[in-house]
């Protein structure tokens, strides 16, 4: 299987507290549109949401940058950023430098995890301890939401002042209240200005509005009024970003593809996408799986029965028993022989 599909991971950066609906758009329209277009072409399609992949623990003990990173690395070359009106949060402090894979994030402790996430994909990537960095991502793409599509918060007036400091801590950044602290607006303006410059001219950046609806509830934040809707243009314009992206990238297994292929390869296309998706995200089974080896390799001419209620991962376990069988039988296969 691995000889024929290809694994395209997209990471996802942006603020989050904002960005609730932007990503739940992606999540939910484009990536599925995405995944099937994918996947008629050998492709499997990740997308990384690390909205609910951190704990407050990890956030909290300095762990989130680390693993935020490592992300990024392990989806190259594609990164997608969604900026708003938030700079993001700005690390008190971090632990000590040698609880982190990558090097000199003491240094960087001024800025926030978002703008960390960009520099790192984008621009120059911070080096890891053993002195190895990464090129910036190839298919790198950035859009900003038009901040005219969300009203000021003091036009909200039949709103109760909870509802309005709720609005406004969500997607306002506000001045420092120490003004000798840092000015988040301004270096969010900076951060901005420095993607257009190296970006934009190569059609990497992209200016997207939405409609705002003040009565949506907020499935994420039940303390929230509102939520922005009518994202259609946007995501629109990430899947076509991404599908001339994939083309760019994977050029030679596309090439490969060919316009009549044999039916036995296309039922096991099939079979191989079938797979790929049920094990992306799966919780082991041993115990299952090595019944259902026990069975295959016995002479009992029963049949076996795999059952349980819908949802309960029937079809994930047979998928991982079936992808870990294959396997084997390639690492056996590929196995020098030794004489005796």
């Amino acid at each position: 299987m691995a000889s024929v599909w290809q694994t395209v991971c997209v990471f996802i950066s942006s603020t989050f507290r904002d960005m609730h609906a932007e990503r739940d758009h992606l999540v939910k329209i484009v990536f599925p549109r995405l995944r099937q277009w994918c996947e008629e072409r050998w492709l499997h399609l990740v997308d990384i949401d690390l909205r609910w992949g951190v704990t407050k623990d990890q956030a909290d003990n300095g762990a989130a940058i680390d693993i935020c990173l490592k992300e990024i690395d392990g989806s190259r070359p594609f990164f997608v950023c969604i900026l708003g009106n938030r700079y993001g949060w700005i690390p008190d402090e971090l632990p000590p430098e040698e609880m982190y894979q990558f090097h000199g994030m003491q240094m960087e402790t001024h800025l926030s995890i978002t703008h960390l996430e960009i520099l790192h994909a984008a621009f120059s990537s911070i080096p890891q301890m053993d002195g190895t960095t990464a090129q910036p991502c190839a298919q790198t793409f950035f859009y900003f939401r038009d901040l005219q599509c969300l009203p000021d918060p003091a036009s909200l007036s039949d709103w109760s002042d909870e509802e309005r400091q709720e609005y406004a801590d969500t997607f306002v950044e506000r001045p420092p209240a120490d003004p000798s602290g840092p000015d988040r607006r301004k270096m969010l303006s900076d951060l901005k200005t420095t993607i257009r410059a190296r970006y934009e001219q190569q059609d990497r950046v992209f200016d997207y509005a939405g409609y705002w609806n003040p009565d949506a509830a907020n499935p994420e934040d039940d303390r929230l009024r509102g939520r922005l809707g009518k994202l259609e243009q946007f995501g629109r314009r990430i899947e076509e970003d991404l599908k001339r992206g994939i083309r760019q990238q994977f050029d030679d297994h596309l090439a490969t593809l060919t316009a009549d292929p044999d039916p036995l390869a296309v039922e096991r296309s099939l079979h191989e996408a079938f797979i790929e998706n049920r094990t992306q995200v799966y919780v082991p089974r041993t115990d299952v799986e090595q019944q259902l080896t026990e069975y295959v390799d016995s002479n009992d001419s029963r049949p076996l029965i795999l059952s349980g209620p819908p949802g309960s991962g029937k079809s994930a376990i047979l998928a991982h028993w079936a992808k870990m069988i294959v396997d084997s039988a390639f690492r056996i296969r590929d196995r020098p022989l030794h004489r005796r």
